[in-house]
């Protein structure tokens, strides 16, 4: 089981916007430095905790995918910059690779 995701970024908020579009993640909280300022965005992925985290450097996982639902199928296929046949790809705004997956399944179409 997946407690959490950490995504590294120079850019907290413009991540946070992309994400915060994204079906099937609910935004919880920000994280705040010792000054005040906003340093991580966090969103509850369906019991797992996604943390976008400032950074000086980009740092993420291959890709992240997410369980496919059919009633984001068509929102999902709109942004989508790649496809396999149970896998919608996505790029987040750091280049990130995002996915939705149906596996083992095959997507509808």
């Amino acid at each position: 089981m997946i407690h959490h995701i950490a995504i590294g970024t120079r850019q907290v908020q413009t991540l946070f916007e992309f994400y915060k579009k994204l079906p099937g993640l609910t935004f919880l909280a920000w994280q705040y430095t010792a000054d005040g300022r906003r340093r991580a965005a966090w969103f509850d992925a369906q019991g797992t905790i996604l943390m976008l985290e400032e950074s000086d450097i980009s740092e993420a996982p291959r890709a992240l995918v997410f369980s496919w639902r059919e009633e984001w199928h068509q929102a999902l296929l709109e942004r989508a910059c790649d496809t396999s046949v149970s896998t919608i790809y996505l790029q987040d705004p750091d280049g990130n690779r995002l996915g939705y997956s149906r596996y083992p399944d095959a997507l509808p179409g």
